[in-house]
């Protein structure tokens, strides 16, 4: 909608990564294929006389709502992996790849390898040999506390949500194991 400014080169990177990405085709074509099952459901049940589940009742609307707020995390994941800074290649593993591990949801490995390549304490030890502290914050983050604190904990907060809402939905369709 362009009023989060801030966040207009995320968005940028997000589109022109999942420019090349093919996974949404094959989920739009499940998807179809799981709402022509829907449709033959609901008319096979209503030609033996049982309710067909058109109208969602109250516990379709929370596990919808569910949904709902799952998805937006994990769109917030998405624009948080967007906003990490571009490093070079290293352990066998360059900026794209880390996207693509972010995207495909593998978040504690992300974490894992952007704590390792940006040291969150060594930092903060270094910084208390200096008299005077920086008076001016770039728009990029700019050191590895803003890292931790800005990206990396918001991500992995909210990727601790997306998991617990995913074992809350399971076990209110009661699959369990």
């Amino acid at each position: 909608s362009g009023r989060a400014e801030n966040l207009e080169p995320a968005f940028r990177s997000l589109s022109e990564y999942f420019l090349d990405d093919q996974r949404d085709t094959s989920i739009k074509n499940l998807a179809h294929h799981l709402r022509l099952d829907a449709i033959n459901l609901h008319q096979i049940l209503e030609e033996i006389g049982m309710d067909g589940g058109k109208v969602p009742d109250d516990m379709r609307l929370e596990l919808d709502l569910l949904h709902a707020i799952r998805l937006a995390l994990i769109m917030r994941i998405f624009i948080l992996s967007a906003q990490l800074p571009r490093l070079a290649t290293r352990n066998d593993m360059s900026h794209d790849q880390v996207m693509a591990r972010a995207l495909a949801l593998d978040i504690p490995e992300v974490l894992s390898f952007i704590r390792e390549a940006f040291p969150h304490d060594q930092v903060q030890e270094s910084e208390s040999r200096f008299d005077e502290r920086a008076s001016y914050r770039p728009h990029s983050i700019d050191d590895y506390g803003r890292l931790e604190t800005e990206i990396l904990a918001p991500m992995e907060a909210a990727y601790d949500f997306v998991r617990e809402i995913g074992t809350g939905i399971s076990h209110h369709m009661g699959a369990f194991g």
